[in-house]
């Protein structure tokens, strides 16, 4: 219901991840919004390796009984994954989850973690640096100065979180003006509608964009945090994020900017050349 027909509010492609609230949860893949089947929409398959280490991850295995219950248990685990994929190799028997942390190793894969607060972020930088590793925060609620620092001193990538649903106490805990500093110090940064949960809905990515809006970004900078920055992060800018010569035709027609208001319309929506909003525009349940 929450995936349904987004392309009217103006998404044409989506990073589809398995939960947020598993240490290493799997991995993500990127979809366009439209097509006969999943092998049609699909734009890339195996884009990164996605984990979590926030409360919600910790309440999920307590709530089974089973470790990790507490945040040293998360670190720990995840730590000890990195290291069985190092000594990890095919002539020992395949071993689907070493091998693929083995590629985020190798630098042939992203990792994708959920952080929330400043404290989590930290210790991800920290531990992924120990194996030489460029984590993408996906949350990021937490950014401070020192966080700020660690980021342009190793051009890390971020993904903000749902900031609208108040999923968590931290996402309302967002200093947009760091985020604008990392705008202006052009780092790549992204806004995602997610957060613990699964996304909220499918008009939830716009209103988290008119909230940064609101919040001092121009709407020039918050459309390519949507856009063109989370093609860049997920590794299919050459298919999309930006209008350019042999890209997909994937643009979208709106009655009024629709990061500067509420009333705005998608009046054409082209997914691979073809414009399919008018013939797809029907009653919804909404």
């Amino acid at each position: 219901m929450m995936f349904q027909r987004v392309f009217e509010y103006g998404i044409t492609s989506v990073a589809v991840t398995p939960s947020l609230s598993n240490v290493l949860s799997g991995e993500a893949a990127v979809f366009k919004t439209f097509g006969s089947n999943a092998y049609k929409m699909l734009v890339k398959e195996k884009v990164g390796l996605v984990g979590s280490v926030t409360r919600a991850t910790t309440r999920n295995y307590k709530d089974r009984g089973i470790t990790p219950m507490t945040k040293m248990g998360i670190f720990s685990m995840l730590k000890d994954a990195f290291k069985e994929a190092e000594d990890y190799s095919h002539s020992s028997g395949y071993n689907s989850k070493a091998n693929s942390v083995k590629e985020v190793l190798t630098n042939d894969k992203k990792l994708f973690v959920n952080c929330n607060t400043a404290s989590e972020m930290l210790s991800v930088y920290n531990l992924c640096e120990e194996f030489s590793v460029k984590p993408i925060i996906i949350g990021a609620y937490g950014l401070n100065n020192e966080i700020i620092d660690m980021i342009n001193s190793n051009d890390y990538e971020l993904i903000i979180g749902d900031v609208i649903n108040g999923i968590s106490e931290a996402s309302k805990k967002l200093d947009y003006q760091l985020v604008k500093q990392l705008i202006e110090n052009n780092n790549l940064v992204a806004i995602s509608s997610t957060g613990d949960r699964m996304s909220t809905g499918k008009e939830t990515l716009l209103w988290n964009a008119i909230m940064f809006y609101k919040n001092g970004l121009a709407s020039e900078k918050v459309l390519k945090m949507i856009t063109y920055n989370p093609a860049k992060i997920l590794g299919v800018d050459d298919k999309v994020g930006s209008i350019e010569v042999g890209k997909d035709a994937d643009i979208v027609v709106w009655s009024n900017n629709p990061i500067e208001t509420y009333n705005s319309r998608a009046e054409a929506v082209f997914i691979s050349g073809e414009n399919i909003i008018d013939v797809w525009r029907k009653g919804t349940c909404w």
